[in-house]
């Protein structure tokens, strides 16, 4: 088979490691085309030409192309083409099924946005502010709002872990690295996170890039800190 699929791939980036849990848990072969957001590789012409709005995940299946950066359009992609038949599915054919899934993809769309703004990334990571406090509440409302979408089941669309999973668990382990944030307050959701994790192919997709996140994150944080606090 010589269609290869290469993945543009930013390892801190949580949109790229949910494509990536896709590939892993699907098993199919791929190739890691690394672009370095922190030194603007995603803005450069050639990878440009490869996604006009700059953002990661891209890829590419032999001459076919697909990119987004945090919807789930290529993990879809990936599950309607090479998604092997059975009762738990990633992506399940059954309208009502699949419903339930991209509900849950765009839903946890916006609440990847809340958290993210509550970290304050860009302004950590590339300015020189720090977290939003004065979102905290909202983010709060956030993390309830995930906890009853989930309500009794082990995983977010029903209890086997779908596409919904993948996507919904990418902001709260940012906040984990990142914050140390806790989620003791909210069980239900501390469980879920913990049967993600359990996933056989988890920690190959994500441990690297959880790594460098909470380096560039921390780092930005305590040299912003600092230079507060020197004026």
């Amino acid at each position: 088979n010589t269609m290869v699929i290469k993945l543009y791939f930013s390892p801190p980036s949580p949109p790229c490691r949910s494509v990536l849990m896709t590939l892993n848990a699907l098993g199919l072969e791929y190739e890691i085309v690394e672009v370095n957001i922190f030194v603007g590789a995603h803005l450069e012409p050639d990878y440009l030409a490869i996604n006009p709005r700059g953002k990661v995940p891209a890829l590419h299946d032999g001459e076919y192309k697909i990119t987004e950066s945090n919807s789930a359009a290529i993990a879809c992609y990936l599950c309607n083409k090479y998604e092997k038949d059975s009762e738990n599915r990633l992506y399940p054919t059954c309208p009502q099924a699949r419903g339930k899934v991209d509900q849950l993809l765009y839903a946890f769309e916006n609440i990847y946005d809340v958290g993210f703004s509550y970290m304050n990334v860009p302004g950590v990571v590339f300015g020189n502010t720090l977290i939003a406090h004065e979102k905290l509440d909202e983010w709060k409302k956030s993390i309830r709002l995930a906890e009853t979408f989930l309500g009794d089941k082990k995983f977010l669309a029903s209890d086997h872990v779908t596409l919904a999973d993948f996507f919904g668990c990418a902001i709260f382990l940012l906040l984990e690295v990142g914050l140390d944030f806790d989620f003791s307050e909210y069980p239900k959701l501390k469980a879920w996170l913990a049967r993600v994790k359990a996933l056989k192919y988890f920690s190959k997709t994500n441990d690297e890039g959880s790594k460098i996140f909470s380096k560039i994150y921390r780092d930005g944080l305590a040299k912003n800190k600092a230079a507060a606090e020197a004026k």
